[in-house]
């Protein structure tokens, strides 16, 4: 259970992860977007079967 100093880091943590998620992927249209997420899908899937 985190306390809430751990909660408040935690949210912070989340907060700039938005942001620079937000600063990078937004030069792309929602269309590059969503097939960079497919990639990025189809990559991890295939490293997935490779380790089970």
């Amino acid at each position: 259970m985190l306390t809430e100093t751990g909660r408040a880091a935690w949210h912070e943590a989340l907060d700039v992860v938005g942001r620079e998620e937000r600063r990078l992927l937004g030069v792309l249209t929602e269309e590059e977007r969503r097939t960079l997420s497919d990639l990025l899908r189809k990559v991890m899937l295939a490293q997935e079967a490779t380790e089970g």
